[in-house]
């Protein structure tokens, strides 16, 4: 073969690439993918958890800010 004819399986060769690399690269891609639906649905969940718990603490909080503490005394 001449040195135009082998140019095409030189990056391959280079990259020590075997000849079923682009199907194993497409599985593992499609379970990655598969993986990443579940992973995501629990850190959405978990975020929305940790976003309902912040907002739980704060609104208490700013409503305490708010209140004048020598009228919340006279009125004990």
């Amino acid at each position: 073969m001449t040195c135009s004819q082998e140019r095409h399986r030189f990056g391959p060769r280079l990259l020590k690439i075997s000849p079923g690399f682009p199907f194993a690269a497409a599985r593992r891609l499609g379970l990655g993918m598969a993986a990443a639906i579940p992973v995501t649905r629990l850190v959405s969940n978990v975020l929305i958890g940790v976003g309902a718990a912040l907002l739980a603490r704060y609104l208490p909080a700013r409503r305490a800010t708010r209140a004048d503490p020598i009228i919340a005394l006279l009125r004990e």
